[in-house]
């Protein structure tokens, strides 16, 4: 297990949290759970509604399209906001470590931290140009 600092030194190497603030990503990773992920696990359910932001520390994801995520990427961030199901499921390709952010504490975050929500609405429009 990580403890703050290093989570914030992980997250950091993130490209989204680049400009974030060191105060942000402590607050967020203070209400943030590690988790250690097995093979095949589903991260985000295509035919639900997802809450959870996951940011991949080590490992990789996939989604059935094909889009692969690895290590310092974050999983369902674009579905966490939508109030509809999310539109693909994606599982863990290998055994991953990851950290964890529900909806709501994400929403609090941003609320409380504008260099954060503005980081993610900035990854956000990357995500909507990609498609």
């Amino acid at each position: 297990m990580l403890i703050t600092i290093e989570k914030v030194l992980v997250l950091k190497q993130i490209p989204l949290f680049k400009t974030v603030s060191n105060m942000a990503l402590s607050d967020l990773m203070a209400v943030s759970e590690e988790q250690t992920l097995k093979k095949e696990m589903v991260l985000v359910e295509g035919t639900k509604q997802n809450r959870v932001v996951y940011f991949i520390l080590s490992g990789s994801a996939a989604s059935e399209r094909g889009k692969i995520f690895g290590a310092h990427e974050a999983v369902g961030l674009d579905s966490v906001f939508w109030v509809s199901p999310a539109r693909e499921t994606i599982k863990t390709t290998e055994d991953c470590v990851v950290l964890k952010v529900a909806r709501d504490k994400l929403y609090r975050m941003m609320a409380l931290h504008p260099s954060l929500a503005t980081a993610l609405l900035h990854e956000l429009s990357r995500l909507i140009h990609e498609k």
